[in-house]
């Protein structure tokens, strides 16, 4: 009796710390909101204001999120130490993107006065209005579609964790989390994410020490792996060194491809490439490449979890049936209530990080370029543009809470995110990326996405749980290919855009061509 009344207690304790947060979150949304107010830009990229602090936790803590923290420990868990190899690349990964490509995507985007991934490979790609409309809400509507798959899995993650941290059902768990951030993010626009975004980065970091410290006081990492070695994977093969890179290819060498995976998500992906467009003219970026280095070390350490609940509970029935759980039950069972509490929290953090910058994104691919581009371009006041995009915001949150429903809890959070992910990279490396360094014309843009993205969700269905970046990155190959055959055959017929073309920013309203 008296142990049920002491976690009822804690139940409020929770709640108390919870309720904290979320007051937090909320004052820094209405802080942002005289940024996001002035304009389109204000909304969508902070009015192009992000230092190298603010910059680059944005980037980290969107592309590190629930899907680090609640679905990396679930696949090392069921797969082994391979989810470390895969984390590690992510590290490197987006270093380079910061450090390499930022500032040419950044600096052509300013010119065209492009703010969104959609708006600049239509803005970089065609030379009649008529063309212009059709990329961009074809990319507009490429990217709802496939980060609605991505959110799911983040609303997901959030609901199984915060249900057994605040005792209540996983759907209103979602629905009380996922309503938050629908709040903040719709007042302050892409300056909230980035500034809770901030927050919520050294919260993920000392999160993740601190559960990694846990695991190796216990036991040291050549204990673990020794023990380890006596265990099979969910493919029945060697839980240490096994013969594949499953579940993300049927080869070894495929452990290595997370490095031009991750490079092509942090590169070209809209709720990642966005923070691109919203740094500041002047940002170091070598600055921001190496804060973004020690951050996503201390990041990709966070599979161990997953590795040491192998060791604590290997046959335990629901973690065998939903990995997905291998880090509530760690804090649960490994980790003392009170440092618990703050963990969770931290963890909760780390799923907001995406899921604010994934609403953020949709909203901008339905109400500004599809809107947009649907309307003919026609002019819009800015104080209109601004309440549509908060609109969205409110509108596709409760449509993704509403999908989450349907998606089973088996699913590896991991597979949602990189079908959603994995085929948007493909349809947009060729008009984002090559296009950055190589301009095509229209036609190739539309070939690259076309051809590319089919590939990748091809593979990624037909594959199931292995070759999870084998896929995304056949459809890369096949895009690249396509793009640059498809502008060079048409090109007479379809003349590209030169790169000096958009020297001059566009208004709101104004026609592309």
């Amino acid at each position: 009796m008296m142990e049920a009344n002491t976690a009822g207690y804690w139940i409020y304790f929770n709640w108390a710390f919870f309720l904290l947060s979320v007051a937090v979150m909320v004052y820094v949304g209405f802080r942002a909101k005289r940024i996001a107010d002035k304009d389109s830009d204000g909304f969508l990229v902070a009015g192009r204001s992000l230092g190298v602090l603010v910059g680059t936790c944005a980037v980290v803590g969107t592309g590190y999120s629930g899907w680090c923290f609640m679905g990396a420990p679930g696949v090392s868990y069921a797969y082994g130490p391979i989810e470390l190899l895969f984390n590690f690349g992510f590290a490197v990964a987006h270093t380079i993107a910061i450090t390499f490509f930022a500032g040419h995507l950044r600096k052509q985007a300013y010119r065209m006065k492009s703010s969104t991934i959609p708006e600049y490979i239509a803005q970089s790609h065609a030379t009649t209005d008529g063309m212009a409309r059709i990329l961009q809400f074809f990319t507009g509507l490429c990217t709802l579609l496939l980060l609605t798959v991505f959110i799911i899995g983040q609303i997901k993650a959030v609901g199984l964790l915060t249900s057994q941290w605040l005792g209540i059902p996983p759907w209103l768990a979602s629905t009380i989390v996922i309503s938050m951030i629908i709040f903040y993010t719709a007042f302050g626009g892409l300056a909230a994410v980035a500034w809770t975004d901030t927050l919520m980065v050294f919260g993920m970091c000392i999160a993740c020490i601190y559960c990694v410290g846990v695991c190796l006081a216990d036991t040291s990492i050549m204990d673990m792996v020794n023990q380890l070695r006596q265990y099979t994977n969910v493919a029945g093969e060697n839980f240490i060194n096994p013969p594949t890179a499953a579940p993300y290819g049927t080869h070894k060498i495929a452990a290595y491809f997370s490095i031009p995976y991750a490079f092509f998500f942090a590169a070209v992906l809209p709720y990642m490439a966005m923070r691109f467009l919203a740094f500041k003219d002047d940002a170091p970026l070598h600055k921001m490449g190496l804060l973004c280095t020690v951050l996503c070390i201390i990041l990709s350490l966070i599979p161990m979890v997953g590795l040491y609940m192998k060791l604590k509970m290997p046959d335990n029935p629901v973690l065998m049936d939903n990995p997905n759980m291998a880090m509530p039950m760690f804090l649960e069972h490994y980790v003392p209530k009170l440092i618990a509490v703050v963990v969770t929290l931290f963890i909760l953090f780390a799923m907001q990080s995406t899921a604010n910058g994934l609403l953020h994104t949709l909203s901008s691919a339905l109400m500004h370029d599809m809107r947009r581009s649907a309307n003919n371009y026609a002019p819009t006041t800015p104080k209109r543009a601004v309440a549509l995009n908060r609109w969205g915001v409110l509108i596709l949150g409760f449509i993704g809470m509403l999908l989450t429903y349907a998606v089973p809890d088996n699913v590896f959070l991991n597979y949602l995110n990189i079908m959603g992910t994995g085929t948007l990279q493909a349809i947009l490396i060729g008009p984002v990326f090559i296009g950055t360094f190589w301009r095509g014309n229209a036609y190739g843009a539309l070939a690259a996405m076309i051809l590319g993205g089919g590939t990748a969700a091809a593979w990624l269905v037909i594959s199931g749980g292995s070759d999870w970046v084998i896929g995304p990155l056949a459809g890369d190959v096949v895009a690249a290919v396509a793009y640059v055959v498809v502008s060079k055959l048409t090109m007479s017929s379809c003349p590209r855009v030169a790169f000096s073309d958009h020297d001059e920013p566009q208004k709101e309203g104004a026609a592309v061509a």
